[in-house]
């Protein structure tokens, strides 16, 4: 299943002050490693082995991690992926699978996320911009699995979604970090209600 997680991503971070900063404010969530190798694969991504800089020739000895696939790509056994220029391996929650020794096990979720805040006004529209097609692409992914016989209307609505989405966190992103905390924490169910009644029906699986 899909999830889409919204929080005040790295896209707005710092844009006020951007073309001034000397060093920009690196993304909080990013972790030190550069690639993974795939061992596994599910829905929407695999599970992974941290590729250690010491052994990049051995990735199995590093962590395991579920790595969370990009738009278009497509994954397999034995598959590098590094995190390319400007981006990093963002945790983003924890995963929960069954070994094949039937034992429960939890790893942290990584995706490719923005390792910097934007250098400049440009670059952050940019960012948006990219958020703003991806959410399309997610929702309408999930729509026209969910409301087979409604492409057109799902396009409509999806682009509807993502439009009012990155308006609402542009309008977040503008707010003190208080009241951004505040905001954050009924965000989620809120917002769907609010996306039905100005776009129409929202696939199931989309979530915030």
């Amino acid at each position: 299943m899909k999830k889409l997680i919204f929080i005040l991503p790295i896209i707005f971070l710092g844009c006020a002050t951007a073309s001034t900063q000397s060093a920009r404010e690196r993304n909080e969530k990013c972790s030190e490693f550069e690639e993974v190798e795939v061992f596994q694969t599910f829905n929407d991504g695999g599970l992974a082995y941290v590729c250690e800089r010491k052994s990049y020739d051995n990735c199995a000895m590093g962590m395991t991690v579920a790595v969370l696939k990009e738009r278009g790509e497509d994954l397999w056994d034995s598959k590098r992926i590094k995190a390319p220029k400007g981006k990093c391996f963002a945790y983003d929650g924890v995963y929960k699978y069954i070994s094949k020794d039937e034992r429960g096990r939890t790893v942290p979720i990584v995706r490719l996320d923005y390792a910097y805040a934007p250098s400049s006004e440009k670059e952050a529209l940019e960012r948006v911009e990219d958020l703003r097609v991806h959410l399309y692409h997610e929702c309408l992914d999930e729509a026209n699995a969910e409301f087979i016989n409604e492409k057109e209307t799902n396009t409509n609505k999806c682009k509807c979604f993502a439009d009012l989405t990155v308006e609402k966190l542009i309008n977040i992103a503008s707010m003190d970090n208080q009241t951004q905390d505040t905001v954050a924490k009924t965000f989620g169910k809120s917002f769907i209600t609010e996306a039905e009644k100005a776009c129409g029906k929202m696939p199931k699986n989309i979530k915030i």
